[in-house]
C-alpha cells in the first residue's frame, strides 16, 4: 500500500468517522471505488482488499512522486 494511503489508515480515528471528509479519507474513498471497479471487470484478481494493498493497482506517475 502506498506509505501516505498507509499513513492515513493508521491515523484515522473514531472521530474522524463524524467529520467532514479529510484528504485522507478522500484518497481512501476514490482508492476503494478505483479497487471495486478493476476487481468486478476482471482487471485485477483478488479481494478489493488485496486491490487496496497492492502498489499494483497505483498509478505510475503516484508511486513515482505525481507528475
Amino acid at each position: 500500500m502506498e506509505e501516505s494511503v498507509k499513513k492515513c489508515f493508521d491515523e484515522r480515528t473514531a472521530a474522524d468517522e463524524n467529520t467532514h471528509s479529510t484528504d485522507c479519507e478522500k484518497k481512501i474513498f476514490y482508492r476503494r471505488e478505483i479497487c471495486e471497479l478493476l476487481v468486478r471487470q476482471g482487471f485485477f484478481r483478488g479481494s478489493i482488499f488485496d486491490c487496496m494493498n497492492s502498489k499494483e493497482t497505483i498509478p505510475r506517475p503516484v508511486r513515482e512522486g505525481g507528475v
